[in-house]
C-alpha cells in the first residue's frame, strides 16, 4: 500500500498539470539553466582540433549549439522569446620544458574566446543579432568574447510574427566560434640570464546549428453562425460561433448577461529537452470545440488580410426567456493574448395579429410581428436556413483535419 502511495506521489511530481501556461516558472528555470550552459561542454555538439605550438600538437575541443528557445508552447513562439546557446571547451596545457641552458619554455596564459551570432528568418524577412561581448587584449591583439549566451528575438522579427498564421515557420541559425589562445614564454639564454620571449599561438573552431519553430500571431476573428441576423425564436435558442485564430486557444469564457460559462480546452505540463531547457506542452482537456488545423483566409466575411491556422466551433444554449440579451465571448490563446467579441441577441416569440405565443404583450424586443406562415412555408423556410448554415460552415471547414 505504501509503495502505491509513493508511486502516485512520484507521478504527480513528475507530471505537474497547470490550468494556465506556467510562463513564470519555465522562464525562471531556463534563465538559471542558461547560466550553467554558458560554460559547459557537451559531447553531442563537440568538435575536435589541434594547435601546433613549437612543434608540439595540443588537442583542443569546443562545443556550441542552440540549447533551446524560451519560452515555447507546443514548439511555437509568439516572438517574445530568447535563444539560449550552450558553449564550452576543453584544452590541453602546453607542457613546460627546458633548453640545454636551463631556460624554460612554458605556458603563461591560456584563453578561449567565443563569438555567437544568431540569424532569424520568417517569410522572407531576415535579421541577425550578435550576443553581447567584451573586448580582451592579449599581447597587443584584441579579441571579442561573448559575455552572454542568450539572444532575444529582434523587434523586426517579433513584429512579423504578430501576424503569422500559426503554420508559418521561424528559422533560427547559429554561427559561432571558439578561439583558443596560448601565450608561451619561449625564453632563451642571453649573457647569463634567461630572457623572456613571448609568443602567441591561436586556433579557431567554427560551429553552426539551426532550429525551426512555429510562429503564432495574435490575430483572432469571430463569426456568429447562429442565430442569423442576431435574433432567434426563443424555443430554438442555440448559439454558435466560428472562431479563427493564429494561436492555439486554451480557454473560452462566455458571458450570458452576467452568467459566466468557462470552456477550458487545454491544461499544461512542462518537459525538458536534452540540454535541460524547459518547454510548455498543452494537454487536451475538452477539445471538442477544436475543428482542425489548416490555413484559411476568411475573406468573404472579413476584410482583415490575415491567414488563420486554428478553427474552433463554439456552441452554447441560451435560456428560453424573451427580449434583448447581451453576450460576450472571450478567447485566450496559449500565449495569454485575449480577444473579446460582444453580441446583442434578441430572443423573440411569434405573433399573429395582436396575439403572441406566450400571451405576453408584443414589444419590439420580444416579438416577431408577422403572420404565422402556413405549414408548408415553415418547412421551406427551415430547409433554406439549414442549407445556408451548412454552406457557411462547409465554406471554411472544407480543409478540415487535425
Amino acid at each position: 500500500m505504501r509503495l502505491w502511495l509513493f508511486l502516485i506521489l512520484a507521478v504527480q511530481l513528475l507530471w505537474s498539470v497547470y490550468q494556465d501556461p506556467p510562463f513564470d516558472t519555465v522562464i525562471g528555470q531556463n534563465l538559471e539553466k542558461a547560466k550553467q550552459l554558458n560554460n559547459s561542454f557537451y559531447e553531442s555538439s563537440a568538435r575536435n582540433d589541434s594547435i601546433n605550438i613549437l612543434g608540439e600538437n595540443i588537442e583542443i575541443r569546443g562545443s556550441m549549439a542552440i540549447a533551446g528557445i524560451s519560452p515555447l508552447v507546443d514548439n511555437s513562439t509568439n516572438g517574445s522569446a530568447i535563444v539560449i546557446v550552450q558553449k564550452g571547451s576543453q584544452a590541453e596545457d602546453f607542457a613546460k620544458r627546458y633548453d640545454q641552458n636551463g631556460c624554460p619554455t612554458e605556458q603563461i596564459r591560456k584563453e578561449v574566446f567565443y563569438s555567437i551570432k544568431i540569424y532569424f528568418e520568417i517569410n522572407g524577412k531576415n535579421e541577425s543579432v550578435n550576443a553581447s561581448y567584451r573586448t580582451i587584449t592579449v599581447e597587443g591583439k584584441n579579441y571579442q568574447d561573448a559575455i552572454s549566451n542568450t539572444v532575444e528575438i529582434p523587434q523586426t522579427i517579433a513584429d512579423a510574427i504578430k501576424n503569422a498564421s500559426g503554420n508559418d515557420t521561424l528559422n533560427i541559425r547559429l554561427n559561432g566560434t571558439a578561439t583558443f589562445v596560448y601565450v608561451i614564454n619561449d625564453s632563451y639564454y642571453n649573457n647569463g640570464y634567461c630572457t623572456t620571449n613571448k609568443k602567441v599561438f591561436e586556433k579557431t573552431i567554427s560551429f553552426s546549428d539551426n532550429k525551426s519553430v512555429f510562429a503564432c500571431g495574435e490575430n483572432k476573428f469571430f463569426f456568429l453562425v447562429k442565430p442569423v441576423l442576431n435574433e432567434h425564436w426563443y424555443k430554438d435558442s442555440d448559439l454558435e460561433w466560428l472562431l479563427f485564430s493564429q494561436s492555439r486557444i486554451y480557454k473560452v469564457e462566455i458571458n450570458k448577461s452576467g452568467q459566466i460559462v468557462l470552456i477550458r480546452l487545454y491544461d499544461f505540463n512542462t518537459t525538458t529537452n536534452g540540454y535541460g531547457i524547459s518547454e510548455i506542452e498543452s494537454v487536451e482537456n475538452n477539445a471538442s470545440s477544436f475543428v482542425g488545423r489548416t490555413v484559411v483566409m476568411p475573406t468573404p466575411i472579413t476584410d482583415k488580410n490575415h491567414n488563420f491556422s486554428y478553427i474552433y466551433d463554439i456552441t452554447e444554449k441560451d435560456d428560453q426567456t424573451l427580449g434583448e440579451k447581451n453576450f460576450s465571448l472571450g478567447a485566450t490563446d496559449v500565449f495569454l493574448k485575449t480577444e473579446e467579441r460582444k453580441e446583442k441577441i434578441y430572443s423573440r416569440q411569434l405573433s399573429l395579429g395582436e396575439q403572441t405565443e406566450t400571451g405576453s404583450p408584443a414589444t419590439w424586443e420580444t416579438t416577431r410581428k408577422s403572420a404565422q406562415p402556413a405549414e408548408q412555408q415553415q418547412h421551406t423556410i427551415a430547409i433554406l436556413f439549414g442549407v445556408v448554415g451548412g454552406l457557411i460552415i462547409l465554406m471554411f471547414l472544407r480543409f478540415r483535419y487535425r
